[in-house]
């Protein structure tokens, strides 16, 4: 932003704070006045980034925001996984004998004429209403898909009532069929047999999810599959994942995230914004910008492709195969780039791929909105939505030349991380939240994403194998996939999630906008050997 824009978003600034403070007087008295009216021992107001993701009376065309996420771990029997849940999320205690993660022993709960959300205490939880058996039918890789689906579109698990604690986890306890990631080496088998591996994967079978599945004899015979789906108002996916990898772990067992997962005052290589480094002139800049940069998100127009269409209430799932992570950073490197750009020009290869095979147009960009965590890793972990989210173009048009998309998409991570649009985005969401009811929030905010075409989201997992449980009972967990979910009017999301050294992309679609999700996963590897090739560095190969 030059310094004319910046003295007319200045001016505009000024212009707006007498209504902004007045607005924040109100809402704090309507606060105070909901707690004290509504207000009950044993509850809590939901924050209002918490409570905008709560499903709304009436909720059209069956959104829910429900995340979903796979775990292959040792052998596990129902009462192991059962025990293992109660002891690390609803019934341990923090540092003063408080419970360390109240929201799995809360339900959301609203009161009086405007629907005010609050978290209620479950008095004697049941944990084995929540860690249940998944259907028999689940055992298979097709019944897997099928019933991760339905978690995922709430025709199953939490999304069907709203009186419980919302979270479940289903166990298979016995799966049939090859490992879910077959590309990824198993934990047992040493490094001089990981070429047999790979030459077995490639004698491989089509799957419904996850592209190609080597035969059932080298499938692992001593592991189970953990289905975990948590509504989007307990946490984000950051925060669950963070859940995942470090409640469950032995006490003093810290693990170790992937290199550069960190970044401090700019978005980082992983997507992440450290706030605990934000200067005096970033914060001013930020505050400057902030009124331009929202009217502009306010009338920019919405994007207009094959990929946006009716939401429906049925979703589909894909996943990619797990590329090797040092394959993507040498990629990086060549390019003078981020790990997130090969990222981004790798899917807007994947999308235009499959726009080609639709018969659809391809348009120059399609945008994408990314959210942006600005809580900082380590210490205790928050059950919360703490994250700013950030609108990032997909060069699909160039996706013809990969050299030339992978340098496009450098300019515009380069671009978010020389400026300050991601800070302003923090003050954006904070500032709706802070001064509008719900009511007028949740539009508002819907107004600015929803013209977008996906969710695109980076998790940067641990490098070494997590371990739940305590020694001696302890299981490893071999794989990882997770699936953001979609909301009202974008139809897809793209999760990217690094562990144990690798990068899967997990596709999630609304029915509507594309009944084939598995069809990008699936272009996902090819697209990062293309661009790879285009630099002058051989395949991967997946050893």
């Amino acid at each position: 932003m030059g310094p004319a824009s910046s003295l007319v978003s200045l001016a505009l600034g000024v212009l707006l704070l007498p209504p902004t403070l007045v607005l924040l007087a109100l809402r704090v008295a309507h606060d105070a006045l909901v707690a004290l009216l509504y207000g009950a021992p044993g509850s809590e107001p939901i924050d209002p980034k918490d409570s905008v993701w709560q499903p709304k009376p009436d909720a059209h065309r069956g959104v829910k925001t429900l995340i979903v996420a796979c775990l292959e771990i040792d052998r596990c029997t129902l009462a192991e996984l059962r025990d293992l849940v109660r002891i690390a999320l609803v019934e341990r205690r923090g540092p003063t004998g408080e419970l360390a993660y109240p929201r799995f022993s809360q339900r959301a709960v609203r009161r009086g004429p405007l629907g005010a959300w609050f978290w209620e205490d479950v008095c004697a939880l049941d944990v084995q209403q929540h860690v249940v058996a998944a259907p028999a039918d689940a055992r298979t890789t097709e019944g897997l898909v099928a019933r991760m689906e339905a978690l995922a579109d709430g025709t199953a698990g939490v999304g069907t009532a709203f009186d419980s604690p919302l979270w479940r986890f289903e166990l298979v306890e016995e799966p049939v069929g090859a490992p879910l990631d077959p590309l990824l080496p198993p934990l047992d088998q040493p490094a001089a047999a990981r070429a047999g591996a790979t030459a077995r994967a490639g004698a491989a079978t089509r799957t419904a999810c996850g592209g190609t599945t080597p035969p059932a004899s080298s499938a692992s015979a001593a592991r189970s599959v953990v289905l975990l789906q948590t509504h989007h108002a307990m946490a984000d996916g950051a925060a669950l994942v963070e859940l995942l990898v470090r409640a469950f772990s032995p006490a003093g067992a810290e693990p170790k995230f992937a290199a550069g997962a960190r970044a401090r005052a700019s978005v980082g290589p992983h997507g992440r914004l450290g706030v605990g480094g934000l200067s005096l002139r970033v914060a001013l800049r930020a505050a400057i910008e902030l009124p331009l940069l929202s009217l502009g998100r306010l009338v920019a127009p919405a994007d207009r492709n094959a990929f946006r269409g009716r939401i429906t209430t049925k979703k589909r799932m894909g996943r990619s195969r797990s590329v090797p992570l040092a394959a993507v950073r040498e990629l990086a490197a060549a390019a003078g780039t981020s790990v997130n750009a090969v990222l981004l020009a790798a899917i807007a290869l994947a999308l235009r791929e499959r726009l080609l095979e639709r018969g659809a147009a391809v348009p120059r960009d399609v945008h994408a909105v990314a959210p942006v965590v600005t809580r900082p890793r380590g210490g205790r972990i928050r059950m919360e939505n703490e994250f700013a989210i950030v609108f990032v173009p997909l060069p699909v048009g160039l996706g013809a030349e990969p050299r030339a998309a992978l340098a496009r998409a450098a300019e515009r991570v380069a671009e978010l991380k020389a400026g300050v649009v991601a800070h302003a985005m923090v003050l954006v969401l904070r500032l709706t939240h802070a001064l509008l009811p719900e009511c007028a929030s949740v539009p508002l905010l819907a107004l600015v994403s929803d013209k977008a075409t996906l969710l695109f989201s980076t998790l940067p997992g641990p490098d070494a194998p997590i371990v739940w449980g305590a020694p001696g009972g302890e299981k490893r967990v071999h794989s990882v996939a997770y699936w953001a979910p979609v909301r009202s009017a974008v139809g897809m999301s793209v999760s990217s999630f690094t562990y144990r050294g690798r990068l899967g992309a997990f596709v999630l679609t609304d029915e509507g906008v594309e009944r084939q999700p598995q069809a990008i996963a699936d272009r996902f590897a090819p697209a990062v050997d293309a661009l790879r090739a285009a630099h002058g560095l051989p395949p991967v190969t997946y050893v």
